[in-house]
């Protein structure tokens, strides 16, 4: 059976503590022990359902076995896709335990995995969620977080009986303006009243707080690529646009690219397979330096993690891939192998093989594009940075050299500041 460290005892008492509760450790710290531990502590816990995305299926089912090896109730682990399939059938059952991993899932309260999560864990005598990134873009994503485990902390101060609606919780903790079309999200405020509420809704530690991890440098490489016509077509049409929407965007003004966004897609592609053999060539070089050190390797677009799987399996590389369209089986088969020394190169889209997964074999990370979301890019990097990593990780984000890329990368690093003020990371 896994032993647990002592700061993830702390998180078990925590669970323990409170019925309906939020566990917001940083990516890497063992959610996923530490909640099946607390489950194992109290033995009334008997009916548990746990609600995760598709990709983690099986890794939950494996680390109940080994926290819980005397388990004897009734477990049940599904998807949130399948939650909503299955949302009346699972609702009018009764649960003891029903936990949502990845809950950052449900910041939508409108979408119908929020929906159909929420009326099954309505009868539930408890209701842990998990989250390393319980707000991904902006401080309204929290709500249905906090509406659903503490809406004591969210009162309406006109109706101190009533928790306050979505909007006023929007109001109060965003900067909203009308652009004409309707109200956008621009930054937050009132960010030091929100993390007071976050600090008693949820309990949250760092990797720097808890874990004496070896360090992780960042950095940022520029590729050169063969610059296509239809590359230099878009720049020439699209470019100085998009750059002044850029600029927009990164002074706080959300809606700036609003227009643009189909042509900011197309050009972030075409950009993605113009970098692409760059890319792969940069993994060769460093496998010919390291004797075949094993490398991670992360992009965007599907597309990019073939391109580059391809190049590197023609030089006689062996490569795993896992995408969006990976079953459970070749996701779990790919890290598997890949941890066990079959790969020495793992190549894997940001949102499908960022979250969930353990590739500590490898100290070096590359990410041949970076997602929209700073936080989706913080997840896949913590997946060589986590327990069992042994040596420093290296993180090099590479863009094209002299063009738009550049300051399409600039771009990303705004969303950061919100989320860290609210979650207090900077203050740890």
């Amino acid at each position: 059976m896994k032993t647990l460290f002592p700061y993830q005892h702390v998180g078990v008492d925590y669970l323990l503590a409170n019925d309906r509760a939020i566990l917001g450790d940083e990516q890497g710290l063992g959610k996923t022990p530490q909640t099946v531990a607390a489950a194992r502590a109290d033995r009334t816990i008997q009916r548990v359902l746990v609600i995760a995305p598709a990709s983690l299926l099986i890794n939950w089912a494996r680390e109940w076995a080994d926290v819980y090896p005397d388990w004897t109730g009734k477990l049940e682990i599904v998807s949130y896709n399948k939650a909503v399939d299955r949302a009346e059938e699972l609702s009018g059952q009764f649960w003891d335990l029903v936990v949502c991993d990845e809950a950052h899932y449900l910041k939508n309260r409108d979408a119908k995995r929020t929906i159909a999560t929420f009326l099954i864990a309505r009868k539930a005598t408890r209701l842990w969620l998990l989250t390393g990134t319980p707000m991904p873009n902006n401080p309204s994503e929290l709500w249905t977080l906090l509406r659903a485990t503490r809406p004591d902390l969210i009162v309406n101060p006109k109706v101190p009986t009533k928790s306050m609606s979505f909007y006023r919780f929007r109001d109060e903790f965003c900067h909203v303006v009308d652009n004409g079309y309707g109200q956008e999200i621009k930054g937050g405020r009132n960010l030091d009243k929100l993390a007071g509420i976050m600090a008693k809704a949820m309990l949250r530690r760092t990797k720097a707080e808890v874990l004496d991890l070896p360090p992780m440098f960042v950095g940022r490489c520029y590729v050169e690529g063969k610059i296509t016509r239809e590359l230099r077509d878009l720049e020439a049409e699209f470019g100085d646009q998009i750059r002044d929407a850029l600029a927009r965007h990164e002074a706080g003004d959300t809606d700036a690219l609003r227009e643009l966004a189909p042509h900011v897609a197309k050009l972030r592609r075409v950009i993605g397979t113009v970098k692409a053999p760059a890319v792969a060539q940069m993994v060769l070089d460093r496998l010919e330096a390291t004797e075949n050190a094993p490398i991670v390797v992360f992009a965007h677009h599907t597309e990019v993690v073939e391109t580059i799987a391809t190049i590197l399996r023609k030089a006689g590389v062996s490569v795993c891939t896992l995408t969006g369209s990976s079953s459970q089986k070749q996701r779990q088969d790919a890290v598997d192998g890949f941890q066990a020394g079959v790969y020495d190169v793992f190549i894997g889209n940001i949102q499908a093989a960022g979250v969930g997964i353990t590739l500590t074999r490898s100290s070096y990370e590359i990410f041949a594009e970076e997602d929209w979301v700073p936080s989706n890019n913080a997840q896949a990097m913590a997946r060589c940075h986590r327990i069992g990593t042994k040596l420093p990780v290296n993180v090099m984000f590479c863009a094209l050299a002299g063009s738009i890329d550049e300051a399409i990368q600039a771009a990303v690093a705004r969303k950061s500041a919100d989320i860290s003020a609210v979650l207090m990371d900077d203050a740890r």
